[in-house]
């Protein structure tokens, strides 16, 4: 889901399990609060990421236990700005 009001992209962590990206000890834990409330979340660094045609190379995205069951992930502004 594209959320314009998110400064930040989350994306569920049961959504990339199959791909092995998981917290581990050394990861930045970051807080976000949004209108659903607050979320935790770790932050990895990503090689690539693409949304159809749309493709970044590099970054870093938070990922956190998300409460929709309907709902992987929100696309924030950073990567929207990019």
């Amino acid at each position: 889901m594209v959320d314009t009001g998110a400064a930040q992209t989350l994306i569920s962590q049961d959504a990339v399990d199959d791909i092995g990206i998981k917290v581990s000890g050394g990861d930045e834990v970051v807080t976000s609060y949004g209108i659903g409330g607050k979320e935790h979340a770790f932050v990895k660094a990503i090689d690539r990421v693409k949304l159809g045609e749309f493709v970044v190379d590099n970054c870093s995205l938070d990922f956190t236990s998300f409460q929709y069951d309907d709902i992987n992930g929100l696309i924030g502004l950073d990567l929207l700005l990019i």
